[in-house]
């Protein structure tokens, strides 16, 4: 069964409007790393839970700050 799909019935997706928008860039704290003496990983643990916070809550933020521009005004985002 061929299924006709696309422009001029061809297997060619739609066009689509591609909008991008950045945020703010995320800085991590540097971790002095020494040879004699590892890096706490209960340290590490929650300098890593610390940058997906920040991560998660600028993402949050931007989709909100910018979702009316997309036509998605009544849309909520909801990071699993």
């Amino acid at each position: 069964i061929v299924i006709i799909y696309g422009a001029f019935g061809l297997p060619i997706p739609f066009r689509q409007r591609l909008l991008y928008t950045v945020g703010d860039p995320i800085y991590p704290r540097y971790i002095q790393e020494n040879v004699a003496r590892p890096v706490d990983p209960e340290i590490l643990k929650i300098q890593i839970d610390e940058m997906h916070s920040k991560y998660c809550n600028s993402l949050t933020n931007m989709f909100e700050r910018h979702k009316e521009s997309y036509g998605w005004g009544n849309k909520v985002l909801k990071l699993v």
